[in-house]
């Protein structure tokens, strides 16, 4: 549990800023399919590398590759899983496609070990929620998750 408030620990309080509520089983990725207590609700996640992989940022480091929104959390997991799948599947194989893959999922193939959401809550929506979060994790660390390609500059 203390993995995962060190990895947490970009998430700041600001004034008039959402309360975060970090939840979620903390547990295998790669089992996700089989945990019914993701919620079917909009909010935020994180994906976590494994506990031997630590991202370096300009500022520090951190386990967390990608931060995402989502109108049904559990969905967007799914699918995030999904790919990774994929992509693990072709680099198995050894094909040639395996560029084709995002940059999130190719992340998630190599190193995925954990997950945890922020629900979305009095009326913000997932997409502003995404904005706080990243916002404090590119405060923090100086740079978005390694996972993340489209960033709005607005955030940096």
């Amino acid at each position: 549990m203390a993995r995962f408030h060190r990895a947490m620990s970009f998430l700041k309080r600001k004034p008039n800023s959402p309360r975060y509520e970090l939840s979620g089983p903390w547990t295998s990725f790669w089992e996700l399919d089989q945990h019914n207590g993701v919620p079917t609700s909009g909010g935020v996640y994180f994906l976590l590398a494994n506990l031997r992989t630590r991202f370096r940022y300009p500022v520090g480091s951190s386990s967390v590759y990608y931060i995402g929104k989502a109108d049904n959390i559990r969905r967007r997991l799914l699918n995030h899983l999904s790919g990774a799948r994929d992509c693990e599947e072709a680099w198995r194989k050894r094909h040639d496609d395996r560029t084709r893959y995002y940059p999130k999922y190719q992340y998630a193939a190599a190193y995925a070990d954990s997950y945890a959401w922020i629900p979305a809550w009095q009326g913000m929506t997932p997409r502003s929620l995404e904005s706080w979060v990243i916002g404090d994790f590119i405060a923090t660390h100086h740079a978005p998750p390694v996972g993340n390609q489209k960033i709005p500059w607005k955030w940096v």
